[in-house]
């Protein structure tokens, strides 16, 4: 979403409280359980943003290319 002048982040906190990241936060399921990780950052006006393959563990897949329109 663009860059933030250098100037603007003097003020800006070392670190970001646990309630601020959760804010940010979602939760997938994926093959291994509940993974939680950042929420994409943009907010479309009509359709909510989404991973569409979320992680999976190395070799849960069999090496080929995905389906078209997958």
């Amino acid at each position: 979403q663009g860059q933030v002048p250098e100037e603007q982040l003097r003020d800006a906190a070392a670190e970001f409280a646990p309630e601020e990241i959760d804010a940010w936060s979602i939760a997938t399921e994926v093959p291994g359980g509940q993974l939680k990780h950042l929420a994409p950052t943009l907010q479309l006006s009509e359709t909510p943003a989404y991973w569409a393959r979320p992680t999976a563990p190395l070799g849960h897949h069999e090496p080929v290319w995905p389906a078209r329109g997958a």
